[in-house]
């Protein structure tokens, strides 16, 4: 997700560092490359060029982040891993810096932080993929200033991003909203014995083009089983969402990276019955998430857009 976040900042006006472990080396070939090949092609000028090579880094080192006046945590699942990288960069951010997490389940004040932190920090949840879903969860400490929520809604603006700025009851819960039809359409398909990829198919022409199993998929069991986790104790759907954990669980016990296929024949009837299914599912949801003022009218119709990729509206 970290390089994602990167490609997509990459395209404003900001001094940008990257603390790549993995393969700064290679990473910096490619962005450089990608680069030369926009000023070739009309699309960055010599001087766009050389403004962004002197402006952007991509190194292991972790000081290099010293004086940054906003940091964007990115690393796995894992609250003691962040919590642990929290505790390294402080000594090299300035009293003014914002500390942000991009965790898609983990509270701000779950981390172990310092009590100097607190009044600057947040979480700042980009959705996948980052380049075209608009959708930015802005999750603050609850003992955040107010004056860093707003630096943050303004990058949100800059960056052309959909800012929703959450409390610790409404946190995740674009996510959560999703996790709940995913988990139901899970077990409708197991109970029915309908193949997952058939499921997509029904519903992709008017519901999801991207398909909800095929974009879970794309996200990665684990990241899903981590975020799943966090989120069993606020769940609605809760038994169909614990089955579907434990269906996580044993995919990743079992090193899968795609859900099983399953002989089965769709006929109209049954795809014209999976895409009630999801409508009723979506419609149930999105009354429950308004009720509980997990969202407003206008922030669940942009959320729906974005998730799905469509202007699919039940509200």
């Amino acid at each position: 997700m970290g390089r994602s976040i990167f490609a997509h900042l990459l395209k404003y006006p900001f001094q940008l560092t990257w603390i790549n472990i993995s393969s700064p080396d290679s990473d910096k070939t490619k962005l450089l490359k990608k680069l030369k090949r926009l000023t070739d092609n009309g699309l960055m000028t010599e001087d766009q060029y050389n403004q962004k090579i002197t402006s952007v880094h991509i190194t292991s080192a972790l000081h290099s982040i010293e004086g940054s006046d906003l940091l964007i945590e990115a690393i796995p699942e894992n609250q003691t891993l962040k919590s642990e990288l929290f505790t390294q960069t402080e000594q090299y951010l300035h009293e003014d810096s914002i500390i942000t997490s991009n965790s898609s389940s983990i509270l701000p004040q779950e981390f172990a932080i310092s009590e100097s932190m607190k009044g600057r920090f947040a979480g700042l949840h980009f959705f996948y993929p980052v380049e075209t879903n608009a959708l930015l969860e802005i999750i603050p400490h609850p003992e955040m200033q107010y004056t860093y929520v707003q630096q943050l809604e303004q990058l949100a603006h800059t960056t052309e991003k959909y800012a929703i700025v959450q409390d610790t009851k409404s946190a995740f819960a674009c996510n959560r909203f999703f996790l709940e039809i995913q988990a139901s359409l899970y077990c409708y398909c197991v109970d029915h014995g309908i193949d997952f990829r058939q499921a997509d198919e029904a519903i992709q022409n008017t519901l999801f083009p991207a398909g909800i199993f095929t974009m879970m998929e794309h996200i990665g069991f684990p990241i899903l089983e981590a975020s799943v986790e966090n989120y069993l104790l606020t769940a609605i759907s809760h038994h169909e969402t614990n089955r579907f954990y434990e269906a996580l669980k044993l995919l990743n016990i079992n090193g899968f990276n795609r859900f099983p296929f399953h002989e089965f024949t769709m006929n109209n009837e049954t795809g014209r019955m999976i895409v009630d299914v999801v409508n009723s599912l979506f419609i149930n949801f999105a009354k429950e998430y308004i009720q509980r003022g997990l969202f407003t009218h206008e922030q669940l119709r942009t959320v729906i857009r974005e998730y799905t990729g469509s202007d699919y509206s039940v509200i």
